[in-house]
């Protein structure tokens, strides 16, 4: 690469390129860390979102550890920008979200083009909005998972 157009000669030295200059997102540091080199990580997560049809802006958001079967569920009030939804996703660096085919097709929703922006190497799966049904959920939580992790710990 000539060094003209930076009017510097081959002896000065170089600033750093910006990216190796700026601390990482966890975007970046997921895509080299695990991504990148294809390593399954210890806890791979696969989100469902859901926001609700309502004007409390609430948000639904299911959880589930591949590695220990273990389910996380969620329910919150959000901002217009979607910042705890944004930040509980982050947390749980999943591998896959899934969202009801109605918020992504035929127009994607805000929330949809939120989720897309902030984790583009994140798969985006639509789903049927019928697999989003709390009380069909509620049922087979009841059915299916281990009464001793059912509830909520006190804090």
């Amino acid at each position: 690469m000539p060094n003209s157009s930076l009017g510097q000669t081959a002896a000065s030295t170089r600033r750093p390129s910006t990216s190796a200059s700026r601390p990482g997102t966890s975007a970046s540091a997921r895509n080299s860390t695990h991504a990148a080199r294809g390593v399954a990580r210890e806890g791979s997560f696969v989100v469902a979102v859901v926001e609700g049809r309502g004007v409390a802006s609430e948000i639904g958001l299911a959880a589930i550890n591949c590695g220990t079967a273990q389910c996380q569920l969620y329910q919150f009030a959000d901002s217009q920008t979607y910042v705890k939804t944004l930040h509980k996703i982050s947390l749980l660096d999943p591998v896959e979200i899934l969202m009801p085919i109605t918020a992504v097709e035929p127009t994607r929703s805000k929330l949809c083009h939120i989720i897309e922006e902030a984790f583009p190497d994140t798969d985006l799966v639509p789903a049927q909005r019928k697999y989003f049904n709390d009380e069909a959920g509620l049922t087979f939580i009841a059915n299916y998972c281990l009464e001793e992790g059912m509830f909520p710990k006190n804090a």
